[in-house]
């Protein structure tokens, strides 16, 4: 495909991916597009095989910017992982613990909620971009497999319960907007701990003394 054919696809993603996020909810439509990618709709035509086709990707894309966005905070993990500096890949955990459920993310949370309704409402869009999404998260699944070879992570914990418990916890930062009336703080500082003792080796020590001497 010629540099021109590329940017002008990608120009059409793009448009697409913003116009998706801008619109809430309301329906996109191709006209919509093509004005605002300067392009003809035959020409997106050209590049994708139809309107499903082309929200799919948008979506995908949507969503995957929104998740990192959301795990920005955990950057100083992956090139700790990449290292092999296990002392650094604790600090670093230690450090976006708290990043990790930040107020600043929430609009981010929120934003990907309704991405996902939106991606619900269309069937072939929801088979497209679920398989794309999954290949995001399998790679986290790996990354976690592979740190319990390297004994960094416990492996008494299911790697892909523990990814998609992680993810979870994020999204649950809804429930605060939604129920401010209610005293969270000692809540979520435990499930957190929880979620990191999986991770931190020391954190691991920890929680199976208190299980020991709870036995006892």
């Amino acid at each position: 495909m010629a540099q021109l054919e590329v940017e002008t696809r990608r120009q059409i993603l793009d448009v697409t991916v913003a116009l998706l996020d801008a619109a809430r909810g309301s329906r996109v439509r191709l006209r919509d597009i093509a004005d605002a990618a300067n392009v003809a709709i035959p020409t997106i035509y050209y590049h994708y095989a139809d309107r499903q086709s082309l929200l799919a990707e948008a979506q995908a894309v949507r969503l995957l910017g929104i998740f990192d966005e959301i795990t920005d905070a955990t950057s100083p993990t992956v090139n700790a992982i990449t290292a092999a500096d296990q002392d650094g890949y604790v600090e670093a955990v230690a450090e976006t613990r708290e990043p990790y459920w930040k107020p600043d993310n929430r609009e981010s949370v929120w934003r990907s909620i309704e991405a996902m309704v939106e991606v619900r409402r269309d069937p072939e869009v929801f088979s497209r971009v679920s398989s794309v999404i999954e290949d995001r998260i399998r790679q986290r699944v790996n990354a976690v497999e592979r740190l319990q070879r390297m004994g960094w992570v416990t492996d008494q914990v299911n790697a892909g319960q523990w990814v998609l418990f992680y993810f979870g916890a994020a999204f649950g930062q809804v429930f605060w907007d939604l129920c401010p009336g209610i005293n969270t703080v000692t809540g979520v500082n435990t499930a957190v701990d929880w979620i990191h003792s999986a991770i931190s080796p020391a954190g691991v020590d920890a929680t199976h003394r208190k299980e020991r001497s709870a036995d006892v």
